[in-house]
């Protein structure tokens, strides 16, 4: 096997990298990789940012728990941990202090532990 041809598949995972990366960024529900430990931030998309008011690196500097109206007393990132994957509704503080309800899909992976979470403004349905 020559030297390119043992290059030519990690540039094409790399293509496919960038190729999901900019389809998560620009998908238009909110997009998060959230720190199971620590529940921060570590990847937000630009419908989170445009949903919750507040700029990339804000959100990146603070965690989940900075933004959710806790129901019950439990964030969804401990029901997402306990249960591995998760369909609720939960409601965001945005920047200007407007509660917007969510519905909200996680999943954790243990791998890492890392929560990946998409959400949906469904204010206007109620």
């Amino acid at each position: 096997m020559s030297h390119v041809e043992k290059k030519r598949p990690s540039r094409n995972v790399a293509k496919s990298d960038q190729h999901y990366r900019s389809f998560i960024l620009d998908a238009t529900d909110g997009y998060a990789l959230i720190d199971a430990q620590n529940a921060r931030f570590i990847d937000v998309n630009n419908a989170l940012i445009e949903l919750v008011g507040y700029g990339r690196e804000e959100l990146l500097e603070m965690r989940v728990l900075d933004i959710e109206c806790v129901k019950n007393g439990e964030s969804f990132i401990v029901r997402s941990v306990e249960k591995k994957q998760e369909r609720f509704e939960t409601i965001f503080r945005c920047r200007d202090g407007v509660l917007v309800d969510v519905d909200a899909s996680a999943r954790y992976s243990m791998e890492g532990e890392k929560i990946v979470a998409f959400f949906r403004d469904v204010t206007e349905r109620r």
